[in-house]
């Protein structure tokens, strides 16, 4: 039998097609474009497995005999042929050799006196159909009925009921792969194939077999050619006289199948009585196969419907979706509303700055400002720079503001994606129609909620984001930054004081200073609370 891992393969991706569809299920669609891949190499695997009946997908196949005894086994299929089958057997008689005829049940019928000589002069008879017609294949009982038919025919004839089958143009379903056990017969294919019943003639048919030809091999030949005109002759006539004078050489003699492979050539052992029983049972493999096709196309449709791909959720979450929002949790949605009503915040801070590039945390302290009315914040270090954030870049101000490069007086991009100003904004004013596209929040109880990424961007960035909001009247306490990088960044609040006026001049950017307070083309700056 070919050594080939196929049946394996396929038992682990119908494993792998189910606990991905588990997972679908679990994570409410997470992963769904998989499945319709996993199904498509289920489909391809099970198609090519049918037409390679080597490849035992389905059902055991004998495909070569034992090496060791130095034999070989010809064997013949499509006949009896009532002018080649004759030709073939006189050449084989020349040099005593035995083969294997695989004959058409419709075939015996018409010539039944041809098969009994097969029988007579030492050689085997074997079943390939009783139609050679492949469709029946795909039906258990129309498999049944072929197989039953074609025994039938042979057993007539011969008086024997063959015992070893092959399949027509060697395609192999479960259906005729359960008909044929089921009729206590085993399937045989082969590991030579000389491809004669479509191509060449006798040498080119004789260098094909010659190439490959090994002890314990099982050749494919033919002395008929299905579907085509009686009249067409064969090309292994004419390679035949060869392919046996290059086995002499090599010092391999042919044998029946079952004498190579030491087995009953029948179903009833001639002269006994006795029946070989049948052996298995019905295959699983169709049910197994047909009803995980069932859960991809299912599962893929209802995924498709109730989830947008990929490449189309980050486009969704972009224009805002209002979904997203709803899908925080109420709490959080609470939350955001109460600290968007907060005109001003302002607050002390400690930041620490965690990184494997430092020895020790680096600490600072300051002051941060927020406006809600144009999303500003104006950050002021404990003895040193005073930074602005406004529309998704950073402004120096301050002392010597006046004197800055054209470079630096156009603001400095947060670094990140193009929208990552956008959160780092959204993070400190907790700004849920922003938050919601890239986040999914989770509340873990006395006003502390964890944001995980759900875009491929963000989880370049963050692994998570921690924020705390308590207090009376509520505000932001904590902001913890898990980087993608691994480094962390915590912000502690304190000395909160919410609704006092701040400054102008400081929340005004350098371009704003020097046209006079109007905003610069390019320094827009976010919607206030309420806009979306």
């Amino acid at each position: 039998m070919l050594a080939f891992p196929a049946r394996t393969f396929l038992y682990c991706l119908l494993a792998f097609t189910w606990a991905l569809a588990v997972h679908v299920l679990l994570t409410g669609g997470a992963h769904w474009a998989l499945l319709p891949a996993s199904g498509l190499a289920i489909v391809v695997t099970v198609t090519l497995g049918s037409f390679n009946a080597r490849w035992e997908l389905f059902s055991a196949v004998v495909s070569r005999g034992p090496a060791g005894e130095g034999t070989v086994a010809l064997t013949f299929d499509d006949g009896p042929h009532p002018n080649y089958t004759p030709v073939i057997l006189d050449l084989l008689d020349e040099v005593g050799a035995k083969a294997t005829f695989f004959m058409v049940g419709e075939r015996v019928r018409e010539e039944p006196e041809l098969a009994r000589v097969v029988l007579q002069r030492g050689h085997q008879v074997a079943h390939h159909s009783d139609r050679h017609y492949w469709p029946v294949m795909f039906s258990r009982r129309a498999a049944a009925d072929d197989v039953a038919r074609g025994s039938d025919a042979i057993e007539s004839a011969t008086g024997s009921r063959p015992r070893f089958y092959r399949p027509p143009v060697g395609l192999l379903t479960p259906e005729l792969g359960d008909a044929v056990r089921e009729a206590g017969m085993l399937l045989a294919a082969w590991s030579v194939r000389a491809f004669d019943g479509f191509l060449g003639d006798g040498d080119s048919v004789r260098r094909r077999v010659g190439s490959k030809i090994r002890a314990g091999d099982i050749v494919l030949l033919h002395d008929g050619r299905s579907g085509m005109r009686r009249e067409v002759r064969p090309p292994a006539l004419d390679a035949l006289r060869g392919i046996l004078e290059d086995l002499k050489l090599r010092g391999l003699r042919s044998v029946t199948l079952a004498e190579l492979l030491a087995e009953p050539a029948y179903i009833e052992s001639m002269g006994t009585g006795e029946t070989v029983p049948a052996s298995g049972g019905r295959s699983w493999m169709p049910r197994a196969v047909g009803l995980t096709l069932m859960a991809v196309v299912v599962l893929t449709a209802a995924s498709a419907v109730a989830a947008p791909g990929p490449a189309r959720v980050d486009d969704r979450l972009a224009d805002g979706s209002v979904a997203a929002e709803a899908a925080m949790p109420a709490s959080f949605r609470k939350v955001a509303a109460v600290l968007s009503q907060h005109s001003t915040i302002q607050a002390r801070f400690q930041q620490t700055k965690s990184s494997a590039l430092f020895r020790e945390d680096v600490v600072r302290t300051g002051l941060l400002e927020l406006r809600n009315s144009d999303r500003r914040l104006h950050w002021a270090y404990d003895g040193g720079p005073e930074l602005l954030m406004a529309g998704g870049r950073f402004y120096p101000v301050g002392k010597g503001a006046g004197d800055l490069s054209p470079e630096a007086a156009a603001g400095f991009r947060a670094p990140g994606p193009a929208k990552f100003g956008d959160v780092m904004e959204a993070l400190f004013f907790v700004r849920i129609e922003t938050l919601s596209r890239y986040f999914e929040a989770t509340d873990l109880g006395q006003g502390v909620f964890q944001l995980s990424p759900r875009t491929k961007a963000m989880r370049a960035v963050f692994r998570s984001v921690r924020l705390v909001v308590t207090g009376q009247p509520l505000s932001l306490q904590e902001v913890t930054l898990e980087e993608g990088s691994g480094d962390r960044l915590q912000l502690l609040f304190s000395d909160v004081v919410i609704g006092q006026p701040l400054d102008e001049e400081r929340f005004k950017t350098p371009r704003e200073h020097s046209s006079g307070g109007a905003p610069n083309p390019g320094e827009s700056s976010s919607p206030g609370p309420g806009s979306r």
